[in-house]
């Protein structure tokens, strides 16, 4: 009887020391891997801070590269010529070989925000209705593309196209895409802006039909009534 209360003692004893064992091993594993993710943390931050003062400009550099991208400059000067008071003249064509309807109106632009955007508000009567209409041309220095948005009273969208100068230094060629609720399809457009003189520009915007092919489907003329005072 006795030996085997002995022996029970003894493998409980034993089996004490193996979970004990097994909690030691447990905890220094915690323990390892907590200071590994601890050390990769560190290595981590350390690249990203090495990496960012090998690679980051210094402080006058990063205000050179800002004003830089905020100073207007020549294309700029393209849009300001638009400054001033128009007479407008308008022909819409609704689809190829249709006679257009003719209008007339004014339009009024200016450079805002220190000569960085033109500004340019027409109000004309185009079907009978009476249309106002805003755009804002820009000249995107980092893009290095001439960037022109366009709002009106006849929908609550928003036109936007993109474009470049030709080699002239005249002439804007800009594409874009508008949604038509007539139909309700987006429309790819073009729009043409030239400037004949300082005292005439015209923009001509083309419609590109389902089966590629562009119509012209409005020529607006604008005649010189007076520039700002400078």
């Amino acid at each position: 009887m006795y030996q085997k209360v002995k022996m029970k003692e003894q493998n409980t004893t034993h089996q004490d020391e193996i979970v004990s064992l097994k909690k030691n091993i447990m905890g220094g594993t915690m323990k390892s891997e907590k200071l590994i993710l601890t050390l990769a943390t560190v290595f981590i931050l350390f690249s990203v801070s090495f990496n960012w003062a090998q690679h980051s400009p210094d402080e006058k550099t990063m205000m050179e590269n800002w004003m830089k991208y905020a100073t207007p400059g020549q294309p700029h000067q393209f849009l300001a010529m638009q400054e001033g008071e128009w007479a407008l003249a308008s022909k819409m064509w609704m689809q190829p070989g249709a006679p257009p309807s003719e209008s007339k109106g004014m339009a009024e632009g200016k450079m805002i925000l220190g000569g960085r955007y033109l500004q340019m508000q027409h109000h004309a009567v185009v079907m009978g209705m009476h249309y106002d209409g805003i755009t804002i041309g820009a000249y995107d220095n980092h893009l290095m593309t001439f960037i022109s948005i366009w709002i009106d009273n006849m929908g609550t969208g928003v036109f936007q196209s993109r474009g470049t100068l030709d080699n002239t230094g005249k002439v804007l060629i800009e594409m874009g895409e508008m949604y038509d609720p007539m139909t309700g399809n987006n429309l790819k457009m073009k729009t043409v802006t030239t400037h004949i003189s300082n005292e005439k520009f015209t923009k001509v915007m083309y419609h590109t039909m389902p089966d590629g092919k562009e119509f012209k489907s409005m020529e607006m003329v604008y005649t010189l009534k007076s520039k700002p005072e400078k």
